[in-house]
């Protein structure tokens, strides 16, 4: 089965969950990108693993390539 890469776009509860779950299934899904402005909340996240955005231009500039933007 082909890993869906994806981008959470919020790291609120929501994308929180998202990225938990793909985190706990990489045959499933590789997380490519979070995109969040709230440095509060990027702090929460392990920087080695998931490339961290403050604003979806950078993304969007940045050419990840993904298949689903959550």
């Amino acid at each position: 089965m082909k890993v869906i890469k994806l981008a959470v776009l919020g790291y609120g509860n929501r994308g929180q969950g998202y990225t938990d779950y793909a985190l706990k299934h990489p045959e499933e899904y590789s997380v490519e990108a979070i995109i969040e402005k709230n440095s509060e909340k990027t702090n929460k996240i392990n920087q080695d693993k998931v490339k961290v955005f403050t604003n979806l231009d950078d993304f969007l500039n940045s050419n990840i390539k993904v298949d689903i933007v959550c």
